[in-house]
C-alpha cells in the first residue's frame, strides 16, 4: 500500500520527528568526524522534507500458500519466511525499484529511504497507519535539482559469471 504525501507542513513534521529520534539515538560528540557523521545521517534521513512528494511504502503480513502446512512441519510463518529469503521484503524492493524506474522514465528523480524508519512509530502515527499495516520504506520524489551522471559501472566479468 502506498501513501503519497505532498503536504509541506506534514513533511516537515515528519522530518522533525526523525531528527529528534536521531538526536536521541546518536550521542553528541566533540570529535569532528563523529559530528560530521551524525550531521550526514540526519541530513540523509530528513532531506525528504524538501521533496515535492514522498511516498510511504506500507506492508502487512500476508499468508503464503505454504503457511497451511507449516504447523505439521513445526515451523512458523517467520521461520519459512527466513528460509525463503524474506520474499515479503524482496517484494517491497521490487515495487520500489519499479517506482524508481517509472519516475526516471517520466523525468523525475526519486530515492528510496530507510533512514527515516528510526522514527517509524512517530511516522506511522503522523500518517495514521493502522494495523495490520506497517511503514517499511519511503521514496522521495521530485525534479532533479541538477543533472547527475551515472556512476561508472563495474566490468561485467566482475559481477557476473555464466555456468554451463
Amino acid at each position: 500500500y502506498f501513501i503519497a504525501v505532498t503536504n509541506k507542513a506534514l513533511l516537515h513534521t515528519m522530518a522533525d520527528a526523525v531528527h529528534e529520534k536521531i538526536g536521541k539515538l546518536l550521542p553528541d560528540s566533540d570529535d569532528d568526524q563523529q559530528k560530521r557523521a551524525k550531521q550526514q545521517v540526519c541530513w540523509f534521513s530528513t532531506y525528504f522534507k524538501d521533496a515535492p512528494a514522498v511516498i510511504a511504502v506500507l506492508t502487512r503480513p500476508y499468508e503464503a500458500i505454504v503457511d497451511c502446512v507449516l504447523p505439521k512441519a513445526h515451523m512458523s510463518h517467520e521461520d519459512m519466511n527466513a528460509i525463503r529469503g524474506r520474499p515479503d521484503i524482496e517484494s517491497i524492493g521490487a515495487a520500489i525499484e519499479n517506482m524508481l524506474l517509472a519516475a526516471v522514465d517520466k523525468g523525475y528523480g526519486a530515492c528510496c529511504m530507510s533512514g527515516p524508519l528510526v522514527a517509524r512509530d512517530d511516522l506511522e502515527q503522523l500518517l495514521e497507519v493502522r494495523e495490520p499495516w506497517r511503514l517499511e520504506a519511503m521514496v522521495a520524489l521530485g525534479r532533479p535539482s541538477s543533472e547527475h551522471k551515472q556512476r561508472e559501472k563495474k566490468p561485467l566479468e566482475e559481477v557476473f559469471e555464466l555456468r554451463e
